[in-house]
């Protein structure tokens, strides 16, 4: 048995009397952890999990079972479900080269943190997860992406919290210039190599009048 995943955030502060010390507790003595102390959560790959403070110091729950808890106590065969893996998109220069793409996040309902996954995943069994796909704008002016982006951030905001701060909304955006616009920065790079060859033959020049 392994540890699948660990929670160890923000959301892992302990309420009042929510756990109490393995140890004390198994011998019939009662000491909690204190309110507002961080936990961490360890998820087995067996769906089993371990509370824990800092220290390492095992915890038992005694109230406030979250959602998981309550599901890994009322569901059979535990192990043919799976945690979903974080993914990074890479455009290809196909994709590159249509207006939009399709992208697909997943959300922990447990710990709620959100990440990008695959067409694949987001197909696929999402237990453990709340999911949404969005179309994301690759073409046309840097005004109208990110217009177009925030917009589709802002609405997707509604179905999972989180999602408006969670990506840029100029990732992936490539300047497009015209063919005039082109042009005249090969012109400017031009003129500037050219103006670099002069001021180096011009020193050149200097140090060989002034040079033994």
């Amino acid at each position: 048995m392994e540890i699948e995943r660990v929670a160890i955030g923000p959301l892992q502060i302990s309420r009042e009397r929510e756990f109490t010390y393995l140890d004390e507790y198994s011998a019939g003595k009662y000491y909690p952890l204190k309110k507002g102390k961080r936990y961490i959560v360890y998820y087995w790959t067996d769906k089993t999990v371990t509370y824990a403070d800092n220290r390492g110091n095992e915890l038992r729950r005694i109230d406030n079972f979250p959602i998981y808890d309550q599901y890994v106590n009322s569901k059979d065969n535990l192990e043919r479900e799976k945690y979903l893996k974080p993914f990074r998109l890479f455009l290809t220069k196909k994709m590159k080269e249509q207006p939009t793409v399709m992208r697909y996040f997943a959300k922990f309902k447990f710990d709620g943190g959100i990440f990008e996954i695959s067409k694949n995943d987001y197909s696929g069994d999402m237990t453990f997860y709340d999911s949404i796909s969005l179309t994301w704008q690759l073409k046309g002016k840097r005004e109208h992406i990110l217009k177009v982006n925030r917009q589709t951030l802002k609405e997707k905001e509604i179905e999972m919290e989180g999602m408006r701060n969670f990506l840029k909304p100029l990732e992936f955006y490539e300047e497009q210039l015209t063919q005039q616009e082109l042009g005249d920065r090969k012109l400017k790079s031009l003129v500037r190599r050219k103006k670099r060859k002069k001021d180096l033959k011009g020193k050149g020049s200097k140090l060989t009048t002034t040079g033994y």
